[in-house]
């Protein structure tokens, strides 16, 4: 992979993958899509018939089976709550990207629970203490960490193009283990 990016549901990976992709002519995959392609169930039905833990484990075994993707990995938010996908994540030599958001934004992106499984199921506060729970696993695997909060989508990409030129990472970046 030549970029992953990580952050809480409704931080904008989907978006901002599919403009950074356009902007670096790479292929862009997004882990929770790879997971509906492969089960032909969507997200919510998997959590809803076969639980969380089933999610995670079929989502570790599908990020392992991304190592020879030349391109631009989304994950989903809680991706990196596996331990094993946490480790995964951690010790690749692959950037890694935070998106981060602002409890604010969390009010206004997911208040209206768009359709995601955990989401559904918790308040907002109770969203907002999720995300401050998973924080430190998300700093902990990032190499860059953007705040989106009040960003237009062409300003984060900017921001992960510098990011990228400044450290020289380009065509031959990237190859996982």
């Amino acid at each position: 992979m030549k970029l992953i990016l990580v952050g809480f549901m409704g931080s904008g990976k989907t978006t901002i993958s599919k403009l950074l992709g356009e902007k670096l002519n790479l292929d862009v995959r997004d882990l929770d899509q790879e997971i509906v392609k492969y089960t032909q169930l969507s997200i919510n039905d998997i959590f809803k018939n076969k639980g969380e833990a089933y999610f995670r484990k079929l989502e570790y075994d599908l990020l392992q089976k991304q190592t020879s993707f030349s391109g631009i990995l989304a994950t989903g938010g809680g991706t990196i709550m596996n331990d094993n996908c946490l480790e995964y994540v951690s010790y690749g030599d692959t950037p890694v990207i935070l998106l981060d958001m602002l409890d604010e934004d969390i009010k206004k992106r997911l208040g209206s629970k768009n359709g995601r499984p955990i989401a559904s199921l918790k308040t907002t506060d109770e969203l907002i203490e999720l995300k401050h729970k998973r924080d430190s696993r998300y700093h902990r695997v990032a190499n860059l960490i953007i705040n989106t909060n009040s960003k237009q989508p062409e300003v984060i990409v900017s921001e992960i193009m510098f990011f990228l030129n400044k450290n020289k990472i380009g065509d031959n970046s990237g190859t996982r283990r």
